[in-house]
């Protein structure tokens, strides 16, 4: 028997729902007893120091990390692992944080014709120096993150011109 999809929440109707939830890493509580929503059709942008949990949070709203305290619900489903079939794509400014949480990688870039797919496939095979200096038409470097072994991407001092950001 097919699985038939629910229906999508309409502009306005709660999309993702935390209610007190609460996330456990490592025996440390990183997220506590937080509630929000967020509407179909609102860009909500989560912001805080490091360590904060913001990506803590993203991952419990997405069924990658298992709330140990309160609920999670995206679509109206209560979330908790990811199941076979659910995916999750997110679009990240942050390299790092898409190196270190990402099962896949995809790269596109700009070349005066439109944005185009550079690359897509594991962050260690994807994020490289050549690449992401082309992509950016910056200098970077792309290093092992010394604990963790994912890419580590830091811009070559000097070669950003600082005069094109205000």
């Amino acid at each position: 028997m097919r699985r038939v999809a629910p229906p999508w929440p309409s502009a306005g109707e709660p999309l993702a729902v935390a209610d007190g939830a609460g996330v456990v890493r490592g025996g440390r509580e990183v997220l506590r007893d937080v509630s929000l929503t967020l509407a179909a059709g609102e860009v909500l942008a989560v912001v805080g120091p490091n360590g904060a949990g913001k990506s803590s949070l993203l991952s419990a709203l997405a069924g990658d990390l298992s709330v140990a305290s309160g609920t999670v619900s995206v679509g109206g489903r209560l979330v908790g692992r990811a199941r076979a079939g659910a995916g999750v794509l997110a679009v990240l400014h942050d390299l790092n944080l898409a190196a270190a949480h990402a099962d896949r990688v995809a790269v596109v870039g700009n070349d005066g014709t439109g944005g185009r797919l550079r690359a897509c496939g594991p962050p260690a095979e994807v994020l490289t120096s050549a690449l992401l200096t082309e992509v950016y038409q910056r200098e970077v470097e792309v290093l092992a993150h010394p604990r963790a072994g994912t890419p580590l991407v830091l811009p070559v001092r000097g070669s950003w011109d600082d005069r094109s950001y205000p």
